[in-house]
């Protein structure tokens, strides 16, 4: 069987045909590469009665596939039942419906036994001898099963790789209480809700004024937080004053012994405001939280 004359590689975008190259998209313009057959050929020497006289598993389709030549299947995959459904069928109003049945498909048991095989024997078409994949555990154990029938060298680097990460897990869940108490100690050391507004308030205040501003205003904004007995508030605090003020307040609201993220700021000079004198007038983001009463 002469495979390059039965089909090639084209893309299915631009329609540039690549031949028979282990390629799986096109170089031109990025697209997927898809099968292309030459019917004509394939007329020639696929026929109803050969296929007939073969087993029933997925080699009987040879000449549809990118085997090498000569190459006779290691093992019968595919050729899995189709199972009668009766009563969906009356239910839905079908004469006939039938459900393919993958779990007997050998030698994993599962359907991606078809695609590796294929796969793996259109690899060693082209003369490769090592195989690998990224798996979570299906296409895995298909691609050993077949490289072993195969003969062919499996990449081990996917079984160590999931180990490493079942090892970070297992070290990630030895830290999950010390974790909880951490959180659980930090929801406490927050405003409780009865004065919250008041302290927080109090508090920006306290620091602005240390820190050489005034503080103008300040808005509230509060959200529930989903499966917490906390509170999310945005805080926007408008201050007036310098800019050495301003570095000196965003430094207190970091070294204070309450909870204070600073989201952002937006500053606009004296020339456009007309706040009292010091230079600028600054509207910082805060975001802090406090737990129920």
């Amino acid at each position: 069987m002469s495979t390059p004359i039965l089909y090639e590689l084209r893309c299915r975008e631009c329609g540039k045909t690549w031949g028979n190259v282990p390629r799986s998209f096109c170089e031109d313009c990025f697209s997927p590469l898809e099968v292309a057959y030459d019917y004509d050929s394939l007329k020639k020497i696929a026929r109803r009665e050969n296929l007939a006289r073969r087993d029933f598993n997925m080699w009987r389709y040879s000449e549809l596939l990118p085997l090498p030549e000569g190459f006779t299947g290691p093992n019968a995959v595919g050729g899995t039942p189709l199972v009668a459904s009766r009563k969906l069928a009356s239910r839905w109003g079908l004469k006939n419906l039938y459900f393919k049945n993958d779990a007997v498909c050998f030698p994993s048991l599962s359907f991606k036994d078809r695609v590796v095989a294929t796969a793996l024997s259109a690899a060693r078409r082209f003369n490769f001898t090592t195989v690998g994949c990224s798996s979570t555990g299906n296409l895995a154990n298909a691609v050993a099963a077949q490289a072993a029938q195969q003969e062919m060298s499996l990449m081990m680097r996917n079984r160590d790789l999931l180990k490493k990460d079942i090892q970070r897990a297992r070290e990630i869940r030895s830290h999950i209480p010390a974790i909880q108490k951490d959180c659980d100690s930090f929801e406490q050391s927050l405003f409780p809700e009865s004065t919250a507004y008041s302290a927080i308030s109090a508090e920006l205040d306290s620091l602005a004024g240390k820190s050489g501003l005034h503080l103008d205003s300040r808005a509230f904004k509060p959200k529930l937080v989903k499966g917490h007995d906390l509170t999310e508030l945005d805080i926007d605090a408008q201050v007036t004053g310098d800019y050495r003020g301003v570095v000196r307040f965003l430094n207190s609201l970091q070294r204070s012994s309450n909870y204070y993220a600073v989201e952002g700021l937006t500053a606009r000079s004296q020339a456009r405001s007309q706040s009292r004198k010091g230079g600028l007038q600054v509207t910082v983001h805060i975001k802090t939280y406090y737990r129920a009463a």
